[in-house]
């Protein structure tokens, strides 16, 4: 019966108070798409008031066609066969030393070679 999120995602349920359960991730993540899609949420309004009033009172309606500017030029007919415009590629970064144990904590250390393989690990790099 908790009320909380940014008010252009939330489920009617949630504004009603009438309880809910994890079919409201489901509306907020169909909020989401809708705005990487068109650009904007559904039922923006002036301000929060104007937006729950929306969300509860008025119909989902789509635009014909997507206008945010990331889906320009796709081909959607042949997405699966598209090579993506930039792939990331794994870069490996050490890590700091840690500090050394001392002997009565000696026996719980790992060998060298966990060690090694603890001190690093991958990070994609988008640029």
């Amino acid at each position: 019966m908790s009320f909380v999120g940014t008010h252009e995602y939330l489920a009617p349920e949630i504004i009603k108070g009438e309880g809910h359960g994890s079919a409201v991730d489901w509306w907020t993540f169909g909020i989401f798409l809708y705005e990487l899609l068109f650009g904007k949420t559904p039922f923006k309004g002036s301000g929060n008031r104007a937006t729950l009033f929306n969300v509860i009172g008025q119909p989902l309606r789509f635009p014909e066609y997507p206008v945010h500017p990331f889906f320009e030029g796709v081909n959607w007919a042949l997405i699966r066969c598209a090579s993506p415009p930039e792939v990331p590629r794994p870069v490996e970064i050490e890590r700091p030393p840690k500090q050394p144990v001392s002997t009565s904590e000696s026996a719980a250390a790992p060998s060298d070679a966990a060690q090694k393989s603890s001190d690093s690990y991958l990070e994609f790099d988008f640029f």
